[in-house]
């Protein structure tokens, strides 16, 4: 299992968004991170959790090449 997460905002609260990445630890033990993304208006924090299960490589991000 793995899992993501994500914050909306005027101002991302980096700290807050390692929190929450770091509370889904469970979901995903292998791998982690998280990014922040400015827009025109508002910032976009995106989290994840990776549990290697068929790809042990704890490498990211996963690309699909095809889509």
């Amino acid at each position: 299992m793995c899992g993501i997460c994500g914050i909306i905002s005027n101002k991302v609260n980096k700290d807050a968004l390692k929190r929450m990445t770091d509370a889904m630890f469970n979901r995903g033990p292998d791998a982690g991170g998280f990014c922040i993304i400015p827009t025109c208006s508002k910032e976009v924090g995106l989290g994840h959790r990776r549990l290697s299960i068929f790809d042990t490589s704890d490498a990211g991000p996963m690309v699909d090449r095809v889509m």
